[in-house]
């Protein structure tokens, strides 16, 4: 490669690393920083769900999803390593397809527990709540999804409760 080429190229190389480390470091503030001073994306639904709610309550209710990421995330992690381990067993020259099925299966069960926990707590969380402030938590959930994440669990590989209905009124018979 001729100078002018490697002074090319490490100059492409410098302005892409300043783009990556200022990409690393502003994740790292607003993680630390963001709404609430929860982490996670600033369209959390689990921490947009709450806005409605009165402050101390909004504060309890955040409270109680912090306390539960510790509890979750043992689970989400076995389920990740758990899915991690079907797709390697995937990609092998031999295929067990029973134990890969049997991967995925303790995967789902995970992803569906650790979602219980979470779901769990918040309705403990809103069974201590004034009316008016549960309408304003299930005005919150329905806003940004929450209710369908949690009607997710009856769905695929869950309960065999179905899909989750739509949102409006059932179709006429």
């Amino acid at each position: 490669m001729s100078d002018r080429g490697l002074k090319i190229a490490l100059g492409i190389s410098l302005v892409a690393n300043v783009f990556v480390i200022g990409g690393v470091l502003g994740a790292v503030y607003i993680g630390g920083h963001g709404p609430m001073g929860l982490r996670g994306p600033p369209g959390n639904p689990l921490v947009r769900a709450a806005d409605q709610l009165n402050p101390a309550d909004r504060d309890a209710f955040h409270q109680v999803i912090r306390a539960q990421i510790p509890v979750v995330r043992p689970l989400q992690q076995e389920s990740h390593q758990a899915r991690r381990q079907a797709m390697d067993d995937l990609a092998a020259p031999t295929f067990d397809r029973a134990a890969a099925g049997a991967l995925m299966a303790r995967a789902r069960a995970d992803d569906e527990k650790a979602r219980g926990q979470i779901e769990d707590a918040i309705l403990d969380f809103a069974a201590k709540l004034p009316a008016d402030e549960r309408t304003a938590l299930a005005k919150g959930m329905r806003r940004d999804g929450m209710h369908r994440w949690m009607l997710r669990r009856g769905g695929r590989g869950g309960s065999g409760e179905g899909p989750p209905p739509p949102d409006g009124p059932p179709p006429a018979p």
